[in-house]
């Protein structure tokens, strides 16, 4: 069982908010929102994480370039976990705000989970990559921002 969904949301797309919640509720999976932006879209109380960008010196993404975005996700990510260990979740999904939960999800999870039960683990990934764009050609034409869940073999 997923205890908690703990989704990174950028304020320029609260476009994808509602779908996104809409899955959830579906699920039976308790979801927060986490918002984070530049802090002039919304009331800056809203926002769980305020752009920075004072970024370290040796952030780069594989390419040497060092990405604002990137940094920010990672600090993102950092306090979504530590949101998780504050609230002794025991298994909680984060995600991004473009993702889309497809119907094999609620077939799979529960394996995933038994798996995940029988052994030691702290990570377990079910994700997509963008490099495998030409993989998922039919999902791409299904829909328009996707980050998939897919199968694995555990």
């Amino acid at each position: 069982m997923i205890d908690k969904a703990i989704c990174l949301c950028i304020d320029k797309r609260r476009e994808f908010w509602s779908f996104l919640i809409k899955q959830f509720q579906e699920l039976n999976i308790p979801l927060q929102l986490f918002i984070a932006g530049n802090g002039e879209i919304l009331p800056k109380e809203q926002y769980d994480h305020i752009d920075t960008n004072n970024i370290c010196d040796s952030w780069s993404y594989g390419s040497g370039e060092i990405r604002k975005n990137n940094y920010n996700a990672y600090l993102c990510h950092q306090k979504m976990i530590q949101i998780a260990k504050n609230e002794k979740l025991n298994n909680v999904l984060l995600l991004e705000d473009d993702a889309v939960i497809l119907t094999r999800f609620k077939i799979l999870i529960p394996t995933i989970l038994q798996k995940l039960n029988e052994t030691q683990w702290n990570t377990c990934y079910l994700g997509y990559h963008h490099t495998q764009k030409e993989q998922n050609e039919q999902l791409y034409k299904q829909y328009k921002y996707i980050n998939i869940v897919r199968e694995t073999n555990i």
